[in-house]
C-alpha cells in the first residue's frame, strides 16, 4: 500500500470565526409613519446615497404593515420567545456592575 498524502490544515479565514462583527456603520433613524401619532421608526445606514435611502425608505413604507412594531401585533406568538426572565434567588442583593 502506497501512503496517502496529508494535506496540510491552514486556518480558516477570519470571516468564518463564531463571534459576532461589529457594524462600524452609522445610523440615521427614519420614521416610517411622518405625521401620525404613533412613531415607527427604522435605522439605515447614512453613508447610503440619497436615491438609495429614497428608494429603500419608499420600500419599507409601502411594506410597513408586514412588520410587527407591538407584541400584540403577533397573534400567536408564544410569551416564552418574547418575555425576558433572570433567574435569580429572590434573597440576592441587586449590585451594579
Amino acid at each position: 500500500m502506497e501512503a496517502e498524502e496529508v494535506e496540510e490544515i491552514k486556518a480558516a479565514p477570519e470571516f468564518f470565526a463564531d463571534q459576532p462583527k461589529l457594524q462600524k456603520q452609522e445610523l440615521e433613524e427614519v420614521d416610517l409613519t411622518p405625521g401620525e401619532s404613533s412613531q415607527q421608526p427604522i435605522f439605515v445606514a447614512k453613508e447610503l446615497e440619497d436615491d438609495e435611502k429614497q428608494l429603500l425608505v419608499a420600500l419599507l413604507k409601502e411594506y410597513r404593515d408586514g412588520f410587527a412594531w407591538d407584541y400584540e401585533e403577533m397573534p400567536g406568538m408564544s410569551s416564552a420567545v418574547t418575555v425576558h426572565k433572570l433567574d435569580v434567588l429572590p434573597v440576592a442583593k441587586p449590585i451594579e456592575q
